[in-house]
């Protein structure tokens, strides 16, 4: 499945660091999501592998005046603080963006320490005076990857012009990695890169689109994928030329994994994906295989994905 990150091949990118920040550059990390389907329950079943994973969701407290971001001390296990600063082990010179873990008035952002596209590290940045909460317009410093914006504490710019450097205020997932929570249970937690980034973006169809900001991307991860609003990278890899992770490849495609029928002769490629209802959907020479192996989510049990026929394919 196909991963939607901001576009953010334009412009400088800021490389000094004037905060704390751990992480490390290098190769692409995969992402993991978790999915959100009814208030206060959840159970995820996405899959470009064919396992699951759920996550628990929590009303959003109408008595705090703060930004809502699906966090409940009460369901987060051990070795998460949420959006506090830990009591043991936070400081200024390591930064968890689950545990937010900085000093008063700084917030742990994602960031690129390596003058690159992509998030690989964390820093503290400082909140900005006047927050923007979640929906509200934001701007970034230098580029999409600065990991500056002024959102508030638990949010972060998202979906950010690479001309203008606006975007809008989402919130971060709540909980833990292994617990992740969104208050909006018509969102999903995406967590990009080894947990560099984790949001909760709506979910969306990939065959409809509906998405009010961004594109209908996937995400995946060893233990599953989902359907979210995210923003494309540029460039993106066009449709049959090799991928690594289903975010390279351009909006409406995926990149099929070892577990799944394969789209190009030498290995895997990105793959438009298609609706199973509709026949020839991928022309004479491919035809339309599920993306979900078993129970797909709700409203998306027709997505599929062009794969090469029987007996031109095999299985890694």
């Amino acid at each position: 499945m196909a991963v939607a990150l901001v576009s953010i091949g334009c412009g400088p990118l800021i490389a000094e660091d004037d905060g704390s920040s751990t992480g490390s550059s290098g190769d692409v990390p995969s992402t993991t999501v978790a999915t959100t389907v009814t208030p206060g329950t959840t159970t995820g079943a996405t899959t470009t592998v064919g396992t699951t994973t759920s996550a628990t969701t929590i009303d959003p407290d109408p008595t705090t005046g703060s930004a809502d971001t699906g966090w409940d001390e009460d369901d987060c296990g051990e070795g998460c603080c949420g959006f506090i600063v830990c009591p043991d082990g936070g400081s200024s010179s390591e930064c968890d963006v689950w545990a937010q873990d900085c000093p008063d008035g700084e917030k742990c952002m994602p960031w690129a320490n390596d003058g690159g596209n992509f998030w690989n590290a964390t820093r503290c940045s400082p909140v900005d005076a006047t927050p923007g909460q979640p929906g509200d317009e934001c701007h970034v410093e230098g580029s999409a990857v600065s990991g500056i914006d002024d959102c508030d504490l638990g949010l972060m710019c998202f979906w950010v012009d690479p001309i203008t450097l606006t975007g809008s205020c989402v919130a971060n997932c709540g909980g833990s990695e292994a617990n992740a929570l969104c208050a909006d249970p018509d969102t999903t937690c995406a967590i990009i890169f080894e947990g560099t980034l984790h949001q909760c973006l709506p979910m969306c169809d990939p065959l409809l689109g509906g998405c009010a900001q961004g594109e209908c991307q996937a995400f995946d991860d060893p233990q599953g994928g989902g359907f979210a609003c995210g923003a494309a990278i540029e460039p993106a890899i066009a449709d049959f030329e090799p991928c690594g992770y289903d975010w390279q490849c351009s909006p409406g495609s995926l990149c099929p994994n070892e577990d799944q029928a394969l789209a190009c002769e030498l290995g895997s490629c990105c793959a438009p994906m298609c609706d199973l209802t509709v026949p020839d959907a991928c022309g004479p020479d491919r035809v339309c295989e599920p993306v979900y192996d078993g129970q797909a989510p709700p409203g998306i049990w027709d997505v599929g994905y062009c794969a090469l026929p029987e007996p031109e394919r095999g299985r890694r």
